[in-house]
């Protein structure tokens, strides 16, 4: 079913906001209204609209300058200009524009609704588009990529130079800076997308088990192999493989994996002929493999192959001006119909102030976490925000309902526990994970929704391993 038009409505005299908000609810759109171009701005950042209503002549911002602010940010919001007096000026900025529509006042209600529906149309056949406006509201194309910071178009602009080649790419950066969506967007503008990139968490894979999960093995080549087993590297032929987390592999499947690039051979354990592969390697982590290089811990050469190319990713609060968009695309990407879909301005303000020293996985954390915490209710406010934000007081928050209540205090302990273990173990998962008493997957599969990155924790580890200064 196609969603109902969503309309912001701006002028600084209110009978006249009344008066198309009046009409256009007849019609059954949704309308929001603005007595200000600060107002309209704010609001844009809380939910997409397809069309823009605007009077020209306002106080401190005119309907020109409006204009231009979302032709600039929010593309693919249709525009219609309200004014009392046309001239050819007017008709020069609107074809400047490309304003979807002009009203002259005073108009009928047939005329506004005309009007309206005329400019979704044209703004509807420009951007080929059925639905509703991106998610964002900003830029977003078929990179899925979210927001319009200087960052992110830089971002885009490298994935569709670095997709073009076939060389092996190494992405590096904080965790949860979206690193995977980074891989799969190069993928799909490569001349390798007709086939599924083919994704690995290297730290998931037990390390006894590395050697044959990546290359597999012939039937007989150990009690138990009853059947020969095609490995991660022959599934990936004639497409791509994205390692993330490539720092945790081990420095002996690092050897074979380095012949891959190399030669584009492997051997499946058990055999003595060779078998080739064409695939392009796409790697991840957010550690600094240099340092691991110096530290024995990771192979120098293989290293340089992985960074035929490299693409750092930031963290987020260097690119704040995104995280409004973000919001949006993870409140829109709710399934649950009782989800509110609009956030106040207050609201996202507290967001967008804030840390995130998980990025956008913590982000989307907390916006899934504060969809629950606001069912049936008509918008995510700011009071919304801060119960689920606060520091945490150790006790149970009583202004939420039991069972709520309950799941943040084991949430909260999930955390705590996860991370005081990790710090005991330096950040090793495998001991962590048998501390546990817990698969490694798991725990990983666990760090990962709570945004914990064990490397932050290998700082001693780093230490421990330094070699002895010596006597001079």
């Amino acid at each position: 079913m196609e969603q109902t038009p969503a309309i912001l409505v701006v002028d600084d005299e209110e009978y006249i906001r009344q008066i198309i908000e009046g009409y256009l609810l007849v019609d059954g759109f949704f309308v929001k209204t603005a007595a200000s171009a600060a107002e309209a701005k704010a609001f844009a950042q809380e939910q997409p609209y397809h069309l823009l209503i605007t009077d020209w002549k306002m106080p401190e911002e005119d309907g020109i300058a409006l204009a231009r602010f979302f032709r600039t940010h929010y593309p693919r919001t249709g525009i219609m200009l309200v004014t009392g007096h046309p001239n050819s000026d007017a008709l020069k900025t609107i074809e400047e524009l490309e304003i979807s529509s002009l009203l002259i006042k005073p108009f009928t209600a047939h005329q506004l609704k005309f009007s309206v529906l005329g400019a979704l149309q044209k703004q509807k056949m420009l951007f080929q588009e059925t639905g509703r406006p991106d998610d964002d509201g900003k830029k977003k194309d078929d990179l899925g990529l979210i927001g319009n910071s200087v960052y992110m178009n830089e971002l885009r602009a490298q994935i569709r130079l670095l997709a073009r080649g076939d060389f092996p790419l190494l992405i590096q950066g904080p965790s949860g800076t979206g690193k995977e969506v980074i891989a799969n967007a190069i993928h799909r503008c490569s001349g390798r997308s007709e086939r599924s990139l083919v994704t690995i968490n290297c730290a998931a894979i037990p390390e006894h088990l590395e050697e044959s999960e990546f290359f597999g093995y012939a039937k007989g080549a150990f009690t138990g192999a009853n059947m020969m087993k095609h490995g991660i590297i022959a599934s990936a032929d004639k497409s791509s493989l994205f390692l993330d987390e490539i720092s945790e592999l081990s420095l002996n499947v690092q050897a074979k994996l380095l012949r891959v690039l190399d030669t584009g051979e492997y051997l499946r354990i058990g055999e003595t002929a060779s078998q080739m592969v064409d695939l392009r390697i796409v790697s991840a982590t957010n550690l600094n493999l240099e340092d691991m290089v110096e530290e024995g811990l990771f192979r120098e050469d293989l290293y340089f192959r992985l960074k035929g190319a490299i693409i750092i990713t930031k963290p987020l609060l260097e690119y704040r001006e995104d995280i409004p968009p973000l919001v949006c695309h993870f409140l829109n990407s709710q399934k649950d119909s009782r989800v509110p879909r609009h956030i106040t301005a207050d609201a996202m303000a507290l967001l967008a102030g804030h840390h995130w020293p998980g990025n956008i996985r913590e982000l989307k954390h907390t916006v899934n976490y504060l969809c629950t915490a606001a069912l049936g209710l008509k918008n995510i406010n700011r009071e919304t925000v801060m119960s689920v934000m606060k520091i945490k007081d150790g006790g149970p928050n009583l202004d939420l309902p039991y069972y709520e209540a309950k799941d943040k205090i084991v949430g909260d302990f999930d955390h705590l526990y996860f991370t005081k273990l990790l710090q005991k173990f330096n950040g090793n998962v495998n001991q962590a994970s048998k501390s546990a008493g817990m698969h490694r997957p798991y725990l990983v599969k666990k760090l990962k929704e709570l945004a914990i990155n064990s490397g932050d924790f290998k700082g001693a580890l780093k230490a421990k391993t330094a070699p002895p200064a010596t006597a001079g």
